[in-house]
C-alpha cells in the first residue's frame, strides 16, 4: 500500500474527495517579495518582441490590425485550426483530435511532439517550410540535462512507428565501419608480425582511405549544419557513437521508469 500521503494534514479529505480541505491544511503562505522569481528566458524576449511589432504595426493601422469581412463568424465557420510547438511545428486540428491527440503519449515523459509528427506525418500530408525569421532558441543544457535527454530520448524512441529502416541503416553503418577498422587493423598487425611487407603496406593504405573518405563525407554534414568540429577528431566522435548508445541503452535500462511517467497527467 502506498503512503505518500502520510503526514499531511487534515481529515475530510481522507474520507472524501475534498481538495480544497487538503488546500485549507497544508498549504504555507508566502509573504516574500518577487526576487524568487527567474528572469525571462531569450525564447520569451523574442516572442515578446515580435509582438510589440505586431502591436505598432495595430497602433499605426488605428487599432485594428486585421479584420476577417467575408466569413460570418460562429463555431464551424473557418477551416481547421492548429496548434504550434513554439514557432517550429504546427499540426491540423482536425488530425489531432481523431487521433485522440496525446493520447498516445500520456505515459512518456516527453515527445509527444516526436510521437505526433511521427503519427502523421506522411509525404502527402506534410510540408516544410525554412524561413530566416524561424528561431529555435534554449539555454546550453549541462552534462546532466543531455544524459537525461538521452535516456527520455530512448524511451520515446520505443513508441515510434516508421523507424525500422532509418535504425537499420545506422546499425549497418555502424557495423560495417567498426568491422572494416578491426579488420585492416588486425591485417596490419598479423603483416606485422609476419614482415609481410606489401600486405602491411595495402592495409595501410586501405585504412587511411577508409579514415579520409568517412571525414570527407562528415565534413559536408557539418558545413550544411554550420557546426565547428576540428577535421581530426571526426574519426574519434564517429568511433564514441556505438559505445555512447551502449551506455544510454543501460542507463535506460536500470533509470526507474517512473521518471518516465507523464508530466501531462
Amino acid at each position: 500500500m502506498k503512503t505518500e500521503w502520510r503526514g499531511f494534514k487534515g481529515n475530510m479529505w481522507q474520507s472524501e474527495v475534498n481538495l480544497r480541505d487538503f488546500i485549507q491544511h497544508n498549504y504555507t503562505s508566502y509573504d516574500g517579495d518577487e526576487s524568487f522569481l527567474a528572469e525571462p528566458t531569450q525564447a520569451t524576449n523574442t516572442l515578446w518582441g515580435m509582438l510589440k511589432e505586431l502591436q505598432k504595426e495595430e497602433r499605426a493601422k488605428g487599432g485594428v490590425l486585421d479584420m476577417e469581412t467575408e466569413v460570418v463568424s460562429g463555431l464551424t465557420a473557418y477551416g481547421a485550426a492548429y496548434g504550434s510547438n513554439s514557432n517550429s511545428l504546427l499540426f491540423c486540428k482536425d488530425m489531432f483530435m481523431q487521433g485522440q491527440g496525446f493520447l498516445g503519449s500520456l505515459h512518456l515523459i516527453g515527445g509527444e511532439y516526436e510521437i505526433l509528427t511521427n503519427r502523421y506525418a506522411t509525404r502527402e500530408e506534410t510540408s516544410v517550410f525554412v524561413n530566416p525569421k524561424a528561431q529555435l532558441i534554449q539555454q546550453t543544457p549541462s552534462r546532466h540535462i543531455w544524459r537525461n535527454r538521452a535516456v527520455a530520448a530512448w524511451e520515446i524512441r520505443r513508441h515510434l512507428k516508421h523507424g525500422f529502416i532509418t535504425r537499420l541503416t545506422y546499425i549497418t553503418d555502424q557495423t560495417v565501419l567498426h568491422l572494416s577498422y578491426i579488420v585492416l587493423i588486425g591485417l596490419a598487425v598479423a603483416s606485422g608480425i609476419t614482415q609481410h611487407w606489401i600486405s602491411l603496406g595495402v592495409a595501410a593504405f586501405l585504412f587511411l582511405c577508409l579514415l579520409f573518405t568517412r571525414i570527407i563525407q562528415a565534413r559536408k554534414v557539418i558545413r550544411q549544419l554550420d557546426i565547428k568540429i576540428n577535421t581530426f577528431l571526426i574519426p574519434i566522435y564517429e568511433l564514441r557513437i556505438i559505445w555512447h548508445n551502449a551506455m544510454t541503452a543501460l542507463l535506460h535500462k536500470f533509470t526507474d521508469k517512473i521518471e518516465f511517467t507523464c508530466h501531462k497527467l
